[in-house]
């Protein structure tokens, strides 16, 4: 049989049987049917299970767990002592300027933040040899000042100093503003930092 005979015979078929068979009923696959929503109330339950766990990080790429390395401390006394040496503070701040929070990163970095509402101040000092900034943006202007005995490297972008550097004997600090200070500011900090 060729396709030109099968056009022909099924051009032949009565339109009363082609609306029959398009009017009977299967029967329903229970067996399916039970089985797709059993799967759907697994995944529910494990969404759910997943999602009220917080206390349970996601894990990295290779499956490993990350363990947050930020620690909050509720004096300068704790953070110093976290740190394993006295961490320098500033007798002085602009005004406005209070207390947000005391931490440690990894227990390498000491983090003092300052904030009057709007803006921040944070302040970093590690005993490590790197720059403890964190600030790694390429900014347009790039200043030196002396403070506090130290030669403090400023950055910004017109708006303010953003970042300033500076090592004080062994230990590596940073200030980091926003939005940006001037530089008699920053020089002021600095320098009541003992």
């Amino acid at each position: 049989m060729n396709g030109e005979q099968l056009f022909r015979l099924l051009g032949q078929v009565d339109d009363g049987w082609i609306e029959e068979a398009a009017h009977v009923r299967r029967p329903v696959p229970w067996r399916k049917l039970l089985l797709s929503a059993a799967a759907c109330l697994c995944l529910a339950a494990a969404l759910y299970a997943g999602l009220t766990r917080p206390d349970v990080l996601p894990p990295d790429d290779d499956g490993v767990q990350v363990v947050n390395p930020v620690e909050r401390w509720e004096t300068a006394e704790e953070l110093s002592q976290a740190m394993g040496f006295s961490v320098p503070l500033p007798d002085w701040l602009p005004e406005d300027y209070d207390l947000e929070y005391l931490s440690s990163i990894s227990r390498q970095i000491a983090e003092i933040c300052w904030s009057d509402g709007t803006g921040s101040i944070v302040y970093r000092v590690s005993a490590g040899p790197d720059d403890v900034s964190g600030d790694y943006a390429q900014h347009s202007q790039t200043m030196e000042i002396q403070a506090g005995g130290s030669t403090v490297t400023l950055l910004g972008d017109g708006e303010g100093w953003v970042t300033a550097t500076w090592t004080a004997g062994e230990l590596h600090c940073a200030l980091l503003a926003q939005p940006g200070q001037t530089a008699e500011t920053l020089s002021a900090l600095i320098a009541s930092i003992q």
